[in-house]
């Protein structure tokens, strides 16, 4: 936003420029963020005024930092870095994803609190009787809970045996192959790693009942040959039922909050 009152500066995807100019007052700002223009700041014509010193004025950075294909942004640039915040999980799963490539994209909204999507997450209890298909090769009593250091949590499966002809990934470690595990990156980026795919899903509070869930799947090179575009779809499929099926109870979880009769205590 403008540093001058605020104005949101970009609202769409831009065409390649140099500058970017405020639609207020056209303020322009160069790529780096550096204030480079203050049109008739100082009365008509004069573009300077000698109060206002630009190189305090500039766009506010973000720290920003990329694991494999994903990129992590800290506002308020303290803290530390994200590869000491992400050893624990590099050192439990030392795999390239970065040579994986994106095979598809899909999106969900709940009308349900944020929290409650991340806790159906993070339990097996419910797969027998929501996820009858994914608890046919991912049984609730094969789940253990994974702790890998403060900053993820979540379930692993002792067997992960979908009927897939997909590739494996590149230098895939023995200690992951025919397992899958799918921890939460706190506090609202959940990761799932198999042998044959990788997916991460981006949680989206978008009010106190309305949560967007954005999820991508990668694949490994070869597998992005047209000889495994029927195994691909139907990776893709398998992820996007797994999701669905569990809007509806999530969602009267959401409605069942609103009842006097639950006490939490």
């Amino acid at each position: 936003m403008c540093s001058h009152r605020g104005t949101v500066l970009v609202t769409e995807r831009p065409e390649r420029q140099a500058w970017i100019v405020c639609p207020y007052h056209s303020w322009g700002y160069g790529l780096d963020g550096t204030l480079k223009a203050t049109p008739h700041i100082g009365g008509h014509g004069i573009h300077s005024h000698p109060d206002l010193d630009v190189s305090k004025h500039g766009l506010r950075p973000v720290r920003c930092e990329t694991w494999h294909h994903l990129i992590f942004v800290n506002l308020l640039g303290e803290g530390p870095s994200l590869e000491s915040v992400l050893a624990p999980l590099i050192a439990r799963w030392p795999i390239n994803y970065g040579s994986l490539r994106l095979g598809g994209v899909g999106s969900f909204e709940f009308k349900a609190n944020w929290k409650l999507v991340i806790e159906n997450f993070l339990e097996s209890y419910h797969l027998p009787i929501i996820h009858p298909g994914l608890n046919s090769y991912s049984k609730m009593e094969d789940h253990i809970n994974i702790f890998v250091g403060p900053s993820a949590y979540g379930q692993a499966t002792k067997t992960f045996t979908p009927n897939t002809s997909l590739p494996v990934i590149p230098d895939y470690p023995a200690h992951l192959s025919g397992h899958g595990e799918y921890p939460l990156f706190f506090p609202s980026l959940m990761l799932g790693t198999q042998a044959t795919d990788f997916f991460a899903v981006t949680v989206e509070p978008v009010s106190p009942e309305l949560t967007r869930e954005r999820y991508y799947v990668f694949f490994p090179e070869i597998a992005m040959d047209d000889a495994y575009a029927e195994a691909r779809a139907a990776t893709l499929k398998r992820w996007y039922d797994i999701n669905a099926e569990d809007i509806g109870v999530v969602e009267r979880m959401q409605q069942g909050r609103h009842s006097n009769a639950r006490v939490v205590g």
